[in-house]
């Protein structure tokens, strides 16, 4: 079985007034992960976090647009905690741990204004993402079934 930890970024919503061509996207991404592999990946992710942030940030979830700006973001825990570097720093090291799990990403790009000019009533671009990773990963692995979960980075 698989564990399939979904994000999105962008906006799903259809109804947004005036949206500039070139910035309306929405992408779903997700990071497939083996049940085998789900709770030693948990485990090796906590024991990081424990060694390079303070307590209180151990269980915050980890969010690449603060870290890389943290200046810029006035309601992140990373605030007050970390600098704009030490958020960088901290972020280029996850990376290189994550690249080490037996893991497998997808990501589905929705270019919202092209779909509302295609599209009379057009699918939210939310559960168009959605079905189209879900049929993917169906395609890809007939023989495996899958859940669909939130692994806490």
């Amino acid at each position: 079985m698989y564990f399939i930890y979904l994000d999105e970024s962008g906006d799903s919503r259809l109804e947004i007034k005036n949206p500039r061509e070139e910035a309306d996207f929405f992408v779903l991404g997700g990071l497939l992960i083996k049940e085998k592999d789900l709770h030693d990946c948990n485990k090796q992710f906590l024991e990081f976090k424990k060694e390079n942030l303070p307590e209180e940030l151990w269980h915050y979830p980890i969010h690449a647009v603060e870290l890389n700006q943290i200046s810029k973001h006035k309601k992140t825990k990373y605030r007050g905690i970390l600098d704009d570097n030490e958020g960088r720093e901290f972020l280029e090291k996850a990376y290189k741990l994550i690249n080490t799990f037996p893991i497998e990403a997808i990501a589905i790009l929705i270019d919202n204004h092209e779909l509302k000019k295609k599209y009379l009533n057009p699918i939210n671009p939310y559960f168009l993402a959605y079905e189209f990773l879900i049929e993917k990963c169906q395609k890809d692995r007939k023989s495996t079934r899958l859940n669909s979960s939130h692994i806490p980075l």
